[in-house]
């Protein structure tokens, strides 16, 4: 009985030890596997009809192939200084490994294109971010967010989002197609009071006319 029991209580251990093992050889094989890679194609084929119209593509890949690993995404914008989200649409392109994205962007407004991927295999979820100008129907930025351990890619945070819109929103207005009008000198004139501004202009105007009148 004592040597049934010792035996018992060994194979108990180890099948605990290797259920505890488990884990970790699916943490070493994800890492070692690395996450999926994602990137955009802009613009598309406009002779493709399954892209034609498309915001732009996205292609998937591990490693050096393509997978066609779900994707989903948002366009988040900054409309009259408030905060709103559209969802996009993706539809599956060619063999595999390629989405279409869709989406009715308004013209007002900065947007970004937020965008996800995940590898079906191991879970790992990545994510682009693309800033739209002119119109909000070109692309001007793109960015991947990064781990600081090893550069790989990752999943956007809100952090990341939000920071990728004040960018666009800086970008846009040093290329001079920032939604956000700029007052002409009239306007800031009239909104202080109008002759406040005005006055040294007029200053000017009469010292002008007064050389005029003693040549």
């Amino acid at each position: 009985m004592r040597k049934r029991s010792s035996e018992r209580s060994g194979a108990l251990s180890a099948r605990a030890v290797i259920l505890a093992a488990v884990p970790l050889l699916v943490t070493a094989a994800v890492a070692f596997a690395g996450p999926p890679w994602i990137s955009i194609e802009y613009p598309p084929n406009r002779l493709d009809a399954e892209s034609r119209g498309a915001l732009a593509l996205i292609h998937m890949y591990h490693h050096e192939h393509q997978g066609q690993f779900p994707v989903e995404g948002t366009a988040e914008g900054i409309v009259d200084g408030r905060r709103v989200s559209l969802p996009l649409k993706f539809t599956p392109v060619g063999t595999g490994g390629s989405w279409a994205t869709w989406g009715q962007i308004p013209e007002e407004g900065n947007w970004v294109l937020v965008i996800h991927g995940t590898d079906g295999t191991t879970g790992v979820e990545v994510s682009l971010l693309a800033a739209l100008a002119e119109g909000n129907q070109e692309i001007s930025f793109v960015k991947v967010p990064r781990s600081r351990e090893g550069n790989w890619p990752r999943a956007a945070t809100g952090q990341d989002v939000e920071s990728m819109l004040r960018t666009a929103v800086v970008v846009a207005e040093a290329q001079g197609s920032t939604s956000f009008r700029a007052i002409t000198v009239g306007e800031a004139a009239m909104g202080l009071g109008g002759a406040l501004l005005l006055l040294p202009f007029g200053l000017a105007a009469a010292r002008r006319r007064r050389g005029e009148a003693t040549t």
